[in-house]
């Protein structure tokens, strides 16, 4: 089925995402006259049967858009898996909007993980932290691991390895070489926390960490240009990264985030 051809023939590229979203889930519950709103929803986790009714009501303006649960959606509906091959599946305005919403990881054709991966790396755990070590292009060692993260940490490997997230390779455990993009920001701030427990002061001024704590009262204008320094840092980290002139066999690690303390009004209710 083509969704793009059966759902959104009727809906011109300048009309709100709200309305291409609301077309998109009638077309979809349509062309699968077994599948309800509420067996749609529960295809992915976090996106929410209450959240998916006022969408298909086309009730949500394009502000008020939670980014976590349309990906998921879009996800749902087409199967696929980066952001490039929803932007192709979908065409705008959705193409537009993943590209100003997600644009390093359409630049990098990252991966969105699957399901049972994503609960993994949610919850934040040793499997957690032992399936990023794997994933690095020098993969890791069962010694390394128990050194990092003790004997749980080797256990941690033994059951990735059982699910099929990792695979043996000369006495290592190695990982997806691809990037991964986890579609919950949720689970995002869960693992950038333990991550932030692997900091160590004793290393500062040794030429192994750094670290950074700065407040400000800023405007929109400011706002929107800090978020693009971040945006351009992501960008030559990432290259830094997959670089293969600085491969080695140290596991590293950076977090970095910003935000306000002040609340945006619509998401008011996330305090209660």
């Amino acid at each position: 089925m083509n969704y793009k051809a059966a759902t959104m023939d009727n809906v011109t590229t300048s009309a709100p995402l709200g309305l291409t979203l609301k077309s998109l889930i009638d077309g979809h519950l349509s062309a699968h006259p077994n599948v309800s709103l509420r067996g749609l929803a529960s295809r992915e986790e976090g996106m929410g049967r209450e959240y998916l009714r006022r969408l298909a009501a086309g009730e949500i303006p394009d502000h008020k858009l939670d980014k976590d649960k349309v990906l998921l959606l879009l996800m749902t509906i087409s199967k696929k898996r980066t952001i490039n091959e929803l932007i192709t599946h979908f065409g705008d305005p959705i193409a537009k909007w993943l590209l100003e919403m997600f644009p390093i990881v359409a630049a990098s054709n990252t991966q969105l993980i699957q399901e049972d991966l994503d609960a993994i790396l949610c919850k934040a755990d040793d499997e957690c932290v032992a399936y990023y070590l794997a994933r690095s292009s020098a993969g890791v060692s069962p010694d390394t691991t128990r050194e990092i993260l003790g004997n749980a940490g080797v256990e941690a490997l033994k059951v990735l390895e059982s699910k099929g997230h990792l695979t043996q390779k000369g006495g290592k455990f190695f990982g997806s070489n691809d990037s991964i993009f986890t579609s919950s920001i949720a689970s995002w701030k869960n693992v950038a926390k333990t991550f932030l427990n692997f900091y160590r002061p004793s290393h500062f001024g040794r030429k192994r960490n750094y670290m950074m704590i700065l407040t400000a009262s800023l405007n929109q204008k400011g706002i929107e240009a800090e978020q693009e320094l971040y945006r351009k840092f992501h960008q030559d980290l990432s290259k830094l990264y997959s670089d293969k002139e600085n491969h080695g066999d140290i596991h590293c690690f950076a977090v970095a985030c910003m935000d306000s303390f002040n609340v945006l009004e619509e998401a008011r209710h996330e305090l209660h």
